[in-house]
């Protein structure tokens, strides 16, 4: 048997989905919570407009839906 653990994105750019797994991540997993991406603003910058902005559009129910109707749980939204 051949076996391997990689990143959601990379088995999804080879065709698998979560549905070839045979475990996967859970959104409130340790690894989930812990290696999650984010947005880190200088303290200097915390009141610019345009970062906000950013922020608020990054962490959207519109973002968030899009994840979970692109990826199908490969790829976690943890905002």
């Amino acid at each position: 048997m051949d076996l391997a653990v990689i990143n959601g994105n990379y088995a999804i750019e080879a065709g698998l989905s979560v549905d070839d797994a045979l475990a996967k991540e859970e959104k409130d997993s340790d690894a989930a919570t812990t290696y999650a991406n984010i947005v880190v603003i200088r303290r200097d910058d915390e009141n610019r407009a345009d970062l906000i902005a950013l922020a608020r559009a990054i962490t959207s129910d519109a973002v968030r839906r899009f994840i979970d109707e692109t990826y199908a749980g490969a790829v976690l939204p943890v905002f």
